[in-house]
């Protein structure tokens, strides 16, 4: 049977030069024969365990995933490139046994973030420490759940938008939070903070900050939709892609001028397995930070959730978008729904002869 060290870590994983290369996989065990085929040659410049960044949400047949090695210099062979994996902060686990089991040393990660209110990234790592096929139980491999920097990219709109003064004086307090810290404590700085925003900023102004807080649509889903656009002009056939995958786009329909886009739950079987309205409400809510205390939060909050949909609908269209909250739990509904107004985008489909 697997075994975990029971210590959950937080830790900055600092930025390191990497050889390394992207491939599509069925089973972690496909890695371990293009690792070795990147460790062959290396020159001599590997400095650390072989490593793979998981890249969850990009829609393939299988898992995208990158593998390779931290390296002293930058190295360029056959079948590998030389760059900069990125600072990021991360709770990690020492996960000994079978690939088979990494699944409940994952859970126990995840339970930590959500239980400390903590949004988890779509990219999670993991460092093969020891690697034995004939005798997987003696595998050792660190489970690294990302962080999604939502505070960072917070004071980073604020300061862009508003200014240095307005960043200060919404982001007070954000260093009394720490790996450590409650989902009580969290949720309380986060509503103080959007509150604050409130009193600064319009609508505009809070639309475009919270927004940019929001986990990033991933590009291979945009860039595969955008191609649709580019190729035929009609928002039909880009809706027509997403029915494929429902779970994922939720189902758009277009609505006048208007797409209008309904969340679907977090926990789908919790949701249907509830019988109470907070239960429900809590199995509905993607986020973390403020699920179970929906009447403390200011609904502008709920402008991070649109701005998933920004970065989608901007990178399809290819133009600015307005992502409006038409309803929300912060908002005492019963459901999370956002609204995008088209008729900017057929007016100028109009006026450039229906191409982009």
């Amino acid at each position: 049977m697997a075994q975990a060290n029971p210590e959950i870590a937080h830790k900055i994983l600092d930025e390191i030069l990497v050889l390394s290369t992207r491939l599509v996989i069925q089973d972690r065990e496909e890695v371990h024969p293009v690792l070795d085929g990147i460790g062959r040659e290396s020159e001599g410049s590997v400095i650390g365990p072989p490593f793979a960044v998981f890249y969850w949400d990009t829609g393939v047949e299988g898992v995208e995933v990158e593998v390779g090695f931290p390296v002293s210099r930058p190295v360029e062979t056959a079948v590998a490139t030389t760059r900069n994996l990125e600072e990021v902060e991360a709770y990690t686990l020492m996960h000994v046994g079978p690939y088979e089991e990494l699944r409940q040393s994952y859970g126990r990660l995840y339970t930590q973030l959500y239980a400390r209110g903590i949004p988890a990234s779509l990219v999670s790592r993991e460092i093969f420490f020891k690697h034995n096929a004939r005798n997987p139980e003696s595998n050792v491999t660190e489970v690294q759940v990302l962080i999604h920097d939502w505070d960072r990219r917070l004071a980073r709109a604020v300061d862009e938008v508003l200014g240095v003064d307005a960043r200060m004086h919404v982001m007070m307090g954000s260093e009394m939070l720490g790996p450590n810290s409650s989902k009580e404590e969290r949720t309380c700085w986060v509503r103080m903070a959007v509150e604050r925003l409130d009193g600064l900023a319009d609508d505009e102004q809070k639309y475009d900050i919270l927004s940019r807080c929001a986990h990033v649509f991933p590009k291979e889903r945009i860039q595969k939709l955008g191609s649709i656009y580019e190729r035929t002009g009609e928002l039909k056939d880009v809706l027509e892609e997403m029915e494929k995958d429902p779970e994922w786009y939720e189902s758009p329909v277009i609505e006048g001028d208007n797409i209008r886009i309904k969340k679907v739950p977090c926990d789908r079987k919790g949701y249907e397995a509830a019988t109470s309205p907070e239960d429900k409400r809590n199995a509905y809510c993607h986020c973390p930070m403020v699920r179970g205390l929906f009447e403390d939060t200011p609904p502008s909050f709920c402008y991070c959730g649109g701005g998933w949909y920004r970065r989608l609908w901007e990178g399809i269209l290819g133009r600015p978008v307005r992502v409006r909250i038409s309803k929300a739990l912060t908002k005492g509904d019963d459901c999370c729904e956002f609204t995008i107004d088209i008729q900017k985008w057929q007016e100028l489909r109009s006026t450039e002869g229906g191409s982009r």
